[in-house]
């Protein structure tokens, strides 16, 4: 990949504004909202005394990898502790994933082309995992410099291919699915070919993290029984419109921009570039993803193939470069669009965090708002805050309540995954569990979050009337009485 000069300044600096935007705004962000479940057991993981940190980490209390644990334990020590400051390396990750994906492209194309990979990602779901306390930008990032290294010019000699494997090395120490975007690259490698230097250092970066990692993986298999998100074909159907909610909306807006700005001239479309050939070979990625999952995680679901989004990205701005090289107002429109939906949409959240929810759990957020919000009510009339234990509303609660040592955990006996990892956190935070019949004992006391069917059930049969409280919002709250 040779670079290329910078033609159109204002390009290049619209490009490197984008990116300094999402990076405040996240870091914002970061600051001003609730967290969510997954969000909850990073920060409790990472605070945990460095005693039991190790075993925590060990895959008890998280299917994860400990990577990104121990950068959030890292900033929270810098800049805590706050779950803003846990969410700072995700805000520079964007913005470095961001970037690197604008010169990747910019190298290949010009200054307007690098500008669309970056727009052509604002409309995707990567901003969100921005001011997130996960490894999902962290991997986006890594997986833009792999992509980088690999079409640097000096990347046929040995230490750009020992930087080639550690990438995948770090990768799979923030995800374990980051070691399929391994495959376009051996995909793009000529058939019959002995692997590169590059493609033999980066499966050695996969194969030693997983050596180094194998009792976390071996923890994590348990959580693989009745995961909530299970391959199949309707799931990977569905994961492209995932990662590009408006891309229908997008691409109907985009054709008639075309229609309207090119040029009725006979056009010669240029060949494919090595480089946009490597970056539409990323969407092989999530169909790998539901082979790994089918064979053996049970796992499948959109944000575990983040690191495939920079390939993409580049790959669309070659192509535009390819076939309106020549005709810049086309593209110049289409990135216009593309930013005014994703900067849009950022500016959106900035001002108003609280209407933030994750993408996975879209319901959470005002439930958890909602609770907190009859808490002291409930408190006020000398409740224990009784969720069930598989429930992740509980969790979210206990965590931001004034009051967390008002909260028991309804053990039964069929635990799903998520009760398992409770039962497993409690080794290493207090956490109070009652049976179903620590919770006959003190019925009066209970106020039931959301309660199963069963569990309404054996109290009736116990002789409990059950009173459900009208100012929840979406949380369900029983009183059980006499």
């Amino acid at each position: 990949m040779t670079s290329r000069p910078v033609t159109h300044d204002r390009y290049y600096w619209t490009a490197i504004g984008v990116i300094a935007l999402y990076l405040l705004s996240s870091l914002w962000i970061s600051y001003h909202r609730l967290g969510w479940y997954d969000e909850v057991l990073t920060f409790l993981i990472a605070r945990l005394p460095r005693a039991t940190f190790g075993a925590a980490l060990a895959g008890a209390a998280s299917a994860l990898p400990p990577g990104y644990f121990l950068l959030a334990r890292l900033f929270d020590g810098i800049f805590g502790p706050s779950d803003g400051a846990m969410r700072i390396p995700s805000a520079l990750a964007l913005a470095g994933g961001l970037l690197v994906t604008f010169e990747c492209a910019r190298r290949a194309t010009d200054s307007l082309h690098g500008l669309a990979a970056v727009a052509l990602l604002t409309t995707s779901l990567l901003p969100y995992y921005g001011y997130e306390a996960r490894p999902y930008a962290a991997c986006f990032l890594l997986m833009a410099i792999a992509f980088w290294l690999w079409n640097h010019p000096s990347s046929g000699t040995k230490h750009v291919a020992a930087l080639f494997g550690a990438t995948f090395l770090l990768a799979f120490g923030l995800h374990y699915y980051s070691a399929l975007c391994l495959l376009p690259y051996a995909m793009a490698e000529t058939r019959w070919r002995f692997p590169s230097t590059k493609l033999i250092a980066g499966g050695f970066g996969v194969l030693c993290g997983a050596a180094a990692l194998w009792p976390h993986i071996r923890e994590a298999r348990k959580f693989s029984e009745r995961f909530w998100a299970a391959p199949s074909l309707h799931a990977l159907r569905d994961v492209f419109s995932e990662f590009f909610p408006y891309g229908m909306l997008i691409a109907a807006a985009a054709l008639v921009s075309i229609a309207w700005f090119a040029r009725v001239e006979k056009t010669m479309v240029l060949p494919m570039l090595p480089v946009e050939r490597l970056g539409w070979l990323f969407l092989s990625v999530p169909m790998a993803g539901l082979l790994l999952g089918k064979l053996a995680t049970n796992a499948f679901y959109n944000r575990y193939f983040i690191g495939m989004l920079p390939g993409v990205a580049i790959a669309f701005g070659c192509a535009l470069w390819r076939r309106f090289g020549r005709q810049p107002r086309v593209t110049a429109g289409i990135v216009a669009l593309l930013l005014a939906v994703g900067v849009g949409k950022q500016v959106e959240m900035t001002a108003q965090p609280w209407k933030i929810v994750p993408p996975s759990l879209p319901g959470g957020a005002p439930a958890l708002r909602a609770l907190l919000t009859t808490e002291p009510e409930l408190i006020a009339d000398r409740k224990v805050i009784v969720p069930g234990a598989d429930a992740v509303l509980g969790l979210e609660a206990r965590y931001y309540s004034k009051k967390p040592e008002a909260y028991a955990f309804l053990l039964h006996k069929d635990l799903a995954p998520i009760g398992r990892a409770h039962s497993n956190l409690a080794r290493f935070t207090p956490m109070r569990f009652w049976s179903m019949d620590e919770l006959r004992a003190h019925a009066l006391e209970a106020a039931l979050i959301d309660p199963s069917e069963d569990t309404l059930t054996a109290m009736r049969e116990a002789g409990f009337r059950t009173r459900t409280l009208h100012t929840a919002g979406p949380a369900k709250i029983v009183y059980l009485e006499k």
